[in-house]
């Protein structure tokens, strides 16, 4: 493997293992902080330089990259019934008027921090292949597991596109609306349809499947 890859760690975090929980939340807080997505951080929050939200209390599982030790991207799943933040953190309600599935079989993946050199920057695995293929080939795999097939996010509208593009068959699930300055874009991605057929980048697949 090229040794670039062969940098990299993928890490499952519990809620149990407080010391790399709260090395998670410093790092979310550090990229956060670059964006100017941080307001009304409590102070205790803010002194000790942490990014934590109620939803923390909710979830069942990080997910981190490591390069050379260092987290280098990072999100969160949240498994029904606990509450899910699209629900009830987004000006307007994102999801008044849609119907969202519930039920064992879906989970929400939120909090997505990517640090900045590592955004955008392909990999030699396969073709258009980023960071972000290490954290969703992780959470498919915890799903595969756990016999989740749906999940649900809130991402930046610019990002939808970009991630449609590296394959991932996000569905938007309504308009795009204006939330603290951003527009942010609800959407769903069913496994199932990941790996149908007319999936076109084979390469991708088998490895997600390996």
């Amino acid at each position: 493997m090229n040794s670039t890859l062969q940098s990299f760690q993928i890490e499952r975090v519990t809620p149990s293992n407080q010391q790399q929980v709260w090395e998670t939340m410093r790092f979310r807080f550090d990229e956060y902080s670059k964006h100017g997505w941080l307001v009304n951080i409590p102070k205790e929050l803010q002194d000790m330089r942490l990014d934590r939200d109620k939803y923390d209390n909710f979830t069942a599982l990080y997910v981190n990259v490591r390069n050379q030790g260092q987290i280098i991207a990072t999100q969160r799943l949240i498994r029904y019934p606990n509450p899910f933040m699209i629900e009830h953190e987004y000006e307007g309600g994102l999801c008044n008027g849609i119907q969202l599935d519930y039920g064992k079989h879906v989970a929400e993946v939120s909090r997505l921090a990517v640090e900045q050199k590592w955004s955008n920057q392909f990999l030699p695995l396969f073709p258009n292949c980023t960071v972000h293929h290490f954290l969703f080939r992780e959470m498919y795999r915890y799903c595969r597991e756990q016999g989740i097939s749906k999940i649900y996010t809130a991402t930046l509208a610019e990002k939808t596109n970009a991630f449609r593009s590296l394959g991932l068959p996000l569905i938007s699930l309504r308009q795009k609306r204006l939330f603290n300055g951003d527009i942010i874009d609800l959407v769903s991605l069913n496994w199932n349809d990941f790996l149908a057929p007319q999936q076109k980048n084979q390469a991708m697949l088998d490895w997600y499947l390996a």
